[in-house]
């Protein structure tokens, strides 16, 4: 489990634009030099996958070399029973603590610690492999927390948090949020995709789906197989009645019966994930030269950056949870800032392999080395699927 981060700053290198056919991206708003700072982002929620809890910062990510360090999370419900326990996540300092709070942990401490943290990690299990499992149960507690606070003027905000900030709770406060909206605020202008059919390109290669035949045959059918069971696991989460508080049952009723908690929903969050998530690798004081802490994350900015082979950019990550992103060369300025959505270098993959590895974010690449690639291996560009040793290859990744 981890933590909701604060707010990326913008910068005056970009700015977001509309691309046609392509969704938002981003445009160099001056001259970038290779080597230049463009952005740095930070998550809106991100989750780690190969660290134990206690050893890393539930805010910033940062490895906790010694435990006696540590600050623990020490949150509880106003309803909570002596024995009743927190979420027993531990922080770097106070005012990681403080921050995250801040920025929605109280909910999602109480929801998870309902559950059973440990029962929330056995349950996913292996499933969740890649963290989008993880990561829509957290937003979901992040929309519920924000429109929780809409309704109560901000209580659910504040209550019993030490150090908790007020400023976004007033700001809020006076507009009623439906779930809906509490959800588009959480999620402000990130690309939404299907998660079925995220599923459904990358195990066929095909993009294009006759919708009938994807909504009634297709979809229920990977929805069984892939997203039931964890949605169920999010729907008993977000049922702890005491992250809601004594007397805000209404409340907790309308968020549970709206279409935020719907699969459709549920679907498209985890597609969000797949289409815009980004790995986190964390290096610092603390860890071993050739070990990482790894997770997953949903950051603001960086998820508005389009794909080309050839990009522009290049990434840095460092001891938190965050990403710099440089320029690999010279960008002037009305220039697409790009980066790759590929896991490997473009140029050690065959086209087709590339095709095949992007059919996931449900667009083909028509970036000139593809064009090029597809042109000298004689086949239409919209054929993506793989030979057999490329099968074989992925099969072993």
């Amino acid at each position: 489990m981890s933590a909701f981060s604060s707010s990326s700053s913008p910068s005056s290198s970009y700015i977001v634009a509309s691309f046609a056919g392509r969704g938002n991206g981003l445009l160099a708003a001056k001259n970038i030099e290779a080597g230049e700072l463009i952005f740095e982002d930070k998550p809106i929620s991100w989750y780690r996958r190969n660290v134990r809890p206690e050893a890393m910062c539930g805010h910033c990510g940062r490895y906790i070399a010694h435990k006696d360090t540590s600050v623990a999370c020490n949150l509880k419900s106003s309803e909570a029973n002596a024995e009743d326990s927190c979420c027993a996540q531990v922080y770097c300092s106070s005012a990681c603590r403080d921050l995250s709070v801040r920025d929605g942990h109280r909910f999602l401490c109480q929801t998870v610690s309902g559950y059973g943290v440990d029962s929330l990690s056995r349950d996913m299990g292996e499933a969740d492999r890649l963290g989008h499992f993880g990561l829509a149960v957290q937003v979901l507690c992040l929309i519920a927390e924000r429109y929780l606070a809409s309704c109560t003027g901000g209580d659910s905000h504040s209550r019993n948090c030490p150090g908790a900030s007020s400023s976004r709770a007033e700001n809020e406060s006076d507009v009623r949020l439906t779930p809906e909206a509490a959800g588009d605020l959480v999620l402000s202008g990130i690309h939404s995709v299907d998660y079925c059919k995220c599923i459904h390109a990358w195990r066929t290669g095909q993009i294009d789906t006759d919708e009938d035949m994807f909504k009634n045959l297709l979809r229920p059918a990977y929805f069984s197989s892939h997203l039931e069971h964890p949605h169920s696991i999010a729907r008993r989460v977000l049922s702890n009645a005491s992250a809601w508080g004594k007397g805000n049952e209404a409340y907790q009723q309308e968020f549970l019966s709206s279409n935020v908690m719907s699969g459709e929903y549920f679907s498209s969050l985890c597609g969000i994930f797949v289409s815009n998530n980004l790995q986190i690798k964390i290096v610092g004081e603390g860890l071993e030269a050739d070990s990482e802490a790894d997770g997953t994350g949903i950051f603001p900015i960086f998820s508005k950056m389009n794909h080309t082979c050839d990009c522009n950019t290049r990434n840095q990550n460092g001891a938190v949870a965050s990403v710099a992103v440089y320029a690999a060369r010279p960008i002037a300025e009305g220039e697409e800032i790009t980066t790759s959505y590929l896991h490997s270098e473009p140029s050690t993959m065959s086209v087709r392999k590339r095709g095949r590895s992007l059919s996931q974010y449900l667009f083909r690449c028509r970036c000139d080395s593809c064009v090029a690639d597809r042109e000298k291996g004689g086949f239409d560009s919209d054929d993506v699927s793989s030979s057999d040793e490329e099968e074989e290859e992925e099969d072993e990744e």
